[in-house]
């Protein structure tokens, strides 16, 4: 056991009865603080706003909401609602439901990204296109703000920003435009961004992840895979730019058409 806590996870209605109690005791004895962060979590309320405490009748069992929608996305989808600025969270199993989705969609993305050999692997940056350098220049926009949030408890805006990007930057446009514009890189970009966001969602969704990842052939497992570094001469503010534009005009059956003509 290590001799001092680096975080701990605490409800707020505890704060004075525990928390500071153990800062004063830790003072006293030993000199010292015994943990550098405290989380406090948002209280859980029905949709009605009640508190949710068994006592009351208002609770929910997470092992029952586990066998409805699987540990992954329990924890995603609970993760999902919080919000570091607010103190109460109206917990919704909508949210549940729409993270079984999401991993459901992660298996979709991989088996695209598996059957994607119609073009040799290849990083070469010569052969990138528009859409080529918009997912790169977002992806390492991405690691960079995930691990920011991270490091600052930002976990349900992490989360947010997370799947938004999953499902509608890469799945959406990218995995769809990468149907018909096969670059020459495009298969050692499909496999990097899959990679890296497997990473990045391994602590949102351990098991999924990590089931995902031991069918990908890597030399280690995920949860002792280093943490993805941004790549910050990736990053193309012009590019996001521009490509933005093309996605405000036009939406994705008219981009593939263009690119298909």
């Amino acid at each position: 056991m290590p001799d001092k806590l680096i975080e701990l996870s605490t409800a707020q209605e505890i704060i004075y009865l525990w928390v500071a109690r153990m800062i004063f005791s830790s003072l006293e004895f030993l000199k010292t603080i015994p943990f550098k962060d405290v989380y406090i979590h948002a209280t859980v309320l029905t949709l009605k706003g009640k508190r949710m405490a068994k006592s009351l009748g208002t609770g929910v069992d997470p092992l029952d909401l586990i066998d409805k929608y699987g540990a992954d996305a329990t924890r995603f989808g609970i993760i999902y609602q919080l919000s570091r600025e607010q103190q109460a969270i109206k917990f919704s199993e909508d949210t549940l439901k729409a993270s079984r989705n999401f991993a459901n969609k992660l298996w979709n993305i991989g088996r695209f990204i598996n059957d994607y050999q119609t073009i040799k692997k290849s990083k070469d940056q010569k052969s990138l296109s528009l859409s080529d350098q918009w997912i790169l220049s977002k992806l390492n926009r991405l690691v960079d703000s995930l691990t920011k949030k991270l490091e600052n408890y930002q976990l349900g805006e992490a989360s947010r920003e997370l799947y938004e990007f999953i499902w509608h930057d890469f799945a959406d446009w990218y995995l769809e435009i990468s149907k018909i514009e096969k670059t020459k890189s495009k298969s050692y970009i499909l496999n990097t961004c899959y990679l890296t966001l497997l990473k990045l969602l391994h602590p949102f969704m351990p098991f999924v992840t990590e089931e995902i990842w031991s069918r990908l052939n890597q030399s280690k497992a995920l949860i002792i895979s280093e943490w993805p570094r941004a790549e910050k001469k990736l990053i193309n503010p012009k590019v996001e730019k521009e490509f933005e534009k093309i996605r405000t005009e036009q939406n994705i059956k008219e981009y593939l058409e263009k690119l298909h003509l």
